[in-house]
């Protein structure tokens, strides 16, 4: 046992009885100081503890053992447990071999057998394993904290559209881990290769778009993302699952360490999260493993959000859709109720007006004339027969006309307005010349997009009212114009007419609506009904400007053809 230990010469028995109490193998240390603070005893723990040689240290005060203010503070400890006879305790740090060790230091008086005090016993424990211990947890606390309180600022951001949310998880998780770079890459549908859609640069607080990696050049890794929750590589340019970017993208922006996570939704993969860092090699935490399987995650909820907000956006968009429909159904039902009651009061109007004419002067034929030859009167009631079944066939065929336009198979096809009107003017020439009529064209006269049919009896039936509705006495004048305003063309048909009071002004486009005090041989009330629903076929509209006695400006706004630059 003594050679385990080395004793100054002048130390007396009591120290060996004591020294023979003590095993080599405490893990604390302990020594044994006189009354001047001198170096007696120390045990080899002991002297670890202080990284010297036992015959470096007995036989020294503590002045020529530690730095000058520590040893004033042990200095001051032994004289107090010397005077009070009370043991003290305290903690201190050295700095050996450039490590910091940290110890407890606790001191009670040594006495002899009679009691007197003749030194001081000091327990010195290595904690530094213990405050390393510590230092990490409070770290690894502190870390979790961190992640805790960016987990819960990315569920409360006011972001709501995708691109804004993807740049703040983005941002939030490169700065929370401390990594340079972090990006959202997506797999293409035929999932041939993989597009980065955003990167975030922490140093430059910058975003990027639109690199591309092809899957068949980094076979390992794409095998890892479908088989892996997290590819974890400290050193990205030795592990076998990122290797294969070493030459072509690791190396040349200095990336040193990756940490991808893949990024699934509805249960498949979709892309990847990916934490690239550039400077010495990094060992990813398994609590920053975690943290970036939760931005990954979080991702992936901001994604179906936006799914869900778009099904959403679209639902309502239908459903106006759809109530536009169902208003313009409405409306069509509308009118078309109003016509049927309209058509109706025609009928036993209008469509009977011609028979009780017709029956009339039969009736007088028969009896006038039933013994004796026909005279002038005779044949004037013959001459009002014809006329009333002649404007009963027009009543029937504009009805007919009219009826048929709603079953026509509409054509959207460009039409040549010149050639139209030449065609309608060509139609009308016996009725321009018998009215001796004026009708003059402006040229040029831009094409437009329609059905050259339902475009023709527009006109016709325009030109045809203006030519019968002239002051009596004044030949009729008419002017045909177009113009091309935006994607619309407008047409023209100006007359020097009759005019038309502005409360018939919309009426007049209504089946069998006519002017006051016009007589019924002037139309048949059908022509602008007709005018009116071609425009609509034809995605057009028709209007009028007028004042009674001042003629009138009817116009049809169609759609124009679309130039190609």
């Amino acid at each position: 046992m003594k050679s385990r230990f080395s004793l100054h010469l002048d130390e007396s028995r009591p120290l060996l009885d004591l020294l023979e109490t003590l095993t080599e193998s405490s893990p604390d240390g302990i020594a044994i100081k006189d009354t001047e603070g001198r170096l007696l005893l120390i045990t080899p723990a002991g002297a670890r503890a202080l990284g010297r040689e036992i015959e470096s240290i007995l036989g020294h005060i503590d002045r020529e053992l530690f730095p000058s203010e520590l040893a004033s503070r042990i200095i001051e400890s032994d004289h107090r447990v010397m005077e009070t006879g009370m043991p003290d305790y305290d903690t201190f740090e050295l700095h050996l071999t450039g490590s910091r060790r940290v110890y407890h230091r606790s001191s009670s008086p040594f006495r002899d057998p009679s009691g007197k005090v003749i030194g001081v016993v000091c327990i010195i424990r290595d904690l530094t394993d213990r405050e390393q211990e510590k230092e990490k947890l409070r770290v690894d606390s502190e870390r979790l904290a961190r992640f805790h309180r960016a987990l819960v600022d990315l569920e409360r951001c006011p972001e709501e559209s995708l691109e804004p949310m993807l740049k703040y998880i983005l941002k939030t998780d490169a700065r929370t881990l401390e990594v340079e770079r972090v990006s959202l890459w997506m797999f293409a549908p035929n999932r041939a290769f993989i597009q980065c859609r955003l990167l975030y640069r922490k140093s430059k607080d910058c975003y990027e778009w639109g690199k591309r990696l092809e899957a068949n050049d980094y076979p390992a890794y794409f095998e890892a993302l479908e088989e892996s929750r997290v590819i974890a590589a400290n050193d990205a340019r030795l592990d076998a699952q990122t290797n294969e970017f070493s030459e072509g993208y690791l190396n040349p922006l200095g990336i040193t360490s990756m940490m991808d996570v893949p990024v699934r939704l509805h249960g498949l993969l979709a892309g990847v999260l990916c934490h690239e860092h550039i400077g010495p090699a990094r060992l990813w935490h398994p609590e920053e493993q975690h943290f970036a399987v939760s931005i990954a995650d979080r991702i992936e909820g901001s994604m179906l959000e936006d799914e869900r907000w778009k099904a959403d956006q679209e639902i309502r968009r239908l459903n106006e859709i759809l109530e536009q429909r169902v208003a313009a159904r409405t409306a069509q039902l509308r009118e078309a109720i109003e016509q049927l009651d309209t058509f109706s009061y025609s009928v036993s109007h209008d469509l009977r007006a011609p028979l009780r004419a017709m029956k009339g002067f039969s009736e007088m034929l028969l009896e006038d004339f039933s013994d004796r030859p026909l005279d002038s009167i005779g044949r004037c009631y013959l001459h009002r027969i014809a006329e009333a079944s002649v404007r009963m066939d027009l009543l029937i065929g504009d009805l007919l006309h009219y009826s048929h336009l709603s079953r026509s198979q509409i054509r959207r096809d460009p039409v040549d307005l010149r050639t139209t009107v030449e065609s309608v003017l060509t139609s009308l020439e016996r009725e321009i010349e018998t009215m001796n009529a004026e009708v003059s064209v402006d040229h040029p006269l831009p094409p437009l997009l329609g059905d050259d049919v339902l475009l023709r009896k527009v006109l016709t039936n325009l030109l045809s009212n203006a030519l019968k509705f002239a002051p009596p006495g004044i030949p009729p004048v008419v002017r045909i114009r177009a113009q091309r305003l935006g994607d619309s063309v407008r047409v023209w048909v100006i007359d020097n007419g009759i005019g038309i009071a502005p409360e018939y002004q919309e009426r007049i486009f209504k089946v069998f609506e006519r002017l006051d005090g016009v007589p019924d041989g002037r139309g048949t009330g059908i022509g602008l009904a007709l005018v009116r629903k071609a425009a609509d076929l034809m995605g057009g509209t028709v209007g009028v400007e007028s004042e009674p006695g001042r003629g009138s400006r009817f116009v049809a706004t169609l759609p124009g053809l679309i130039e190609e630059e």
